[in-house]
């Protein structure tokens, strides 16, 4: 008799484990996908994006995904404001997506985010008269904040640290350089830019073809880990 009561408890736990972890699995997906959490899901993701790359930025629209254990997500109306120039973003995406490892995320690995495709980015690199930059150089990385950085080494800082270590394919591009102070102004127009990763932690390429100021041109450069950037 005791035998058979054990192996009831036993099989009540089990069932209370399984149906826990079906309700957790479905309550999971319920708020990555479902229409009722779009608030939520919008505020999460542009939250740790925003962490990722080290300024805010927002969402102005519904993040869709595709639920994995390498989950697919897919981001419209994205802006990254000025951190300086009020009123000015900094950046403006008409479709952002990317493949994110929710294990590696939980575990808090480094590298969770990748394969990022961008479509219809605008970016605004202005410096004004008085020689404010639309953009802020002066946030340090987490390296150099703790002291982690060799002497004489000029580490990355933000969205290029970021996209550092990442896949990134962009296409329809318009970038536009302008400077009050010297009255210098160059309207970029790329139709694609692709970052590929070196292997072994090397850094990162780019490559990119367009028109500067309606010149046609290509840009390559390269992104080395731990070292400044270099194009061409």
């Amino acid at each position: 008799m005791r035998i058979g009561k054990n192996l009831q408890v036993i099989k009540k736990i089990f069932v209370w484990t399984i149906g826990t972890g079906v309700v957790a699995v479905i309550a999971g997906w319920l708020v990555l996908a479902a229409p009722m959490f779009s608030d939520f899901r919008r505020t999460v993701v542009q939250d740790f994006l925003s962490r990722q790359i080290g300024q805010t930025l927002l969402i102005k629209t519904d993040v869709k995904v595709v639920v994995a254990l390498r989950s697919h997500f897919t981001v419209s109306d994205v802006a990254i404001p000025s951190e300086t120039i009020d009123g000015l973003n900094l950046a403006e995406l008409t479709l952002l997506e990317f493949d994110l490892d929710l294990i590696s995320m939980i575990s808090g690995s480094d590298t969770v985010l990748d394969n990022i495709r961008i479509d219809g980015l605008g970016v605004e690199m202005r410096t004004l008269s008085d020689g404010l930059k639309s953009w802020n150089q002066s946030h340090p990385s987490t390296a150099q904040a703790n002291n982690e950085v060799p002497a004489g080494v000029h580490e990355q800082n933000g969205i290029i640290a970021f996209l550092g270590d990442k896949t990134v394919d962009v296409t329809s591009v318009k970038l536009n350089v302008e400077n009050e102070e010297t009255g210098f102004e160059f309207r970029f127009v790329l139709d694609a830019a692709r970052i590929e990763q070196i292997p072994n932690g090397g850094g990162a390429t780019l490559f990119s073809r367009g028109s500067v100021n309606d010149q046609p041109m290509e840009v390559a450069g390269d992104f080395p880990s731990g070292a400044p950037f270099t194009t061409s």
